[in-house]
């Protein structure tokens, strides 16, 4: 049984469905890549889940992953079967929103989906640090999905 993802032009994609579910490895590429000098890119881990219709993440106020996906609002997403490092998700989309509404709540809820903890601050990070940490939260419309294995 598989996720199904739909982009903006309706077109349908089918996905494997535990990986769609996760946990799983999740890496990012934003604005096809963070984008340093010289023109290098760089991918990230990332803690991500998919709502029904985009793939959500968080990350920090100020990072370069935060401008690049203000700057150029594009996304790809490799979501890797821990099981099966040859089984995998590729999911490229157009970055919606980036928004600190609801980005503590969807730390929260991706620090129980992936380290089975009930909050990120005082259990992935310090309490102290979420007065430094400003979380803000991204939703990325799938617009190609590729599948492997």
């Amino acid at each position: 049984m598989g996720m199904t993802f739909r982009n903006r032009h309706n077109e349908q994609y089918s996905c494997h469905s535990r990986l769609s579910h996760g946990p799983a490895a999740a890496a990012d590429r934003c604005g096809s890549g963070n984008t340093y000098a010289g023109r290098t890119t760089a991918g990230n881990c990332v803690w991500c889940l998919y709502d029904g219709s985009y793939l959500r993440l968080f990350t920090w106020r100020g990072t370069q992953k935060e401008r690049n996906l203000r700057d150029r609002p594009q996304a790809t997403i490799l979501v890797i079967d821990p099981q099966n490092p040859y089984r995998y998700l590729e999911i490229r989309g157009t970055v919606e929103e980036v928004t600190p509404e609801g980005a503590e709540e969807l730390a929260d809820q991706l620090t129980q989906r992936y380290v089975n903890q009930p909050t990120f601050f005082g259990h992935v990070e310090p309490n102290e640090k979420r007065q430094e940490m400003h979380l803000v939260a991204c939703k990325i419309n799938p617009t190609r999905v590729v599948t492997y294995g």
